[in-house]
């Protein structure tokens, strides 16, 4: 938990200082790699704690057996998010293509889902 929390603030703050300090159209292609990436890792970290917090509020106990799934649930998550952002901000962002990216991780976590329930 440290280390999701101590990522965090390092990536908020990564995101933070690139925005502060670039100009999105005269921009290389360096920083907007390094954007996308700390926005990436920033939503995982966001997403992995914010999951966490649900669960442990609705399982009304911490479990350790429920973190590694909030983990790859927030992972799916932010990926599918920082794509279609990535695709908004090259203008090529398409309600149909959004759909099916967000049905594609859904079923990803099915599938992730349902291997862990047969062990």
């Amino acid at each position: 938990m440290f280390f999701n929390i101590s990522v965090f603030l390092f990536a908020i703050a990564l995101v933070l200082v690139t925005i502060a300090n670039n100009d999105p159209l005269s921009s290389s292609f360096n920083v907007f790699l390094t954007f996308y990436a700390a926005l990436f890792v920033t939503l995982w970290s966001t997403l992995t704690l914010l999951f966490f917090f649900i669960k442990s509020r609705i399982l009304k106990e911490l479990q350790i057996t429920s973190y590694y799934p909030t983990l790859r649930q927030a992972l799916f998550l932010s990926i599918a998010l920082t794509i279609l952002l990535l695709l908004q901000g090259l203008n090529i962002f398409d309600w149909w293509v959004g759909v099916s990216i967000i049905i594609a991780f859904c079923l990803l976590e099915l599938f992730f889902e349902s291997k862990s329930k047969r062990k």
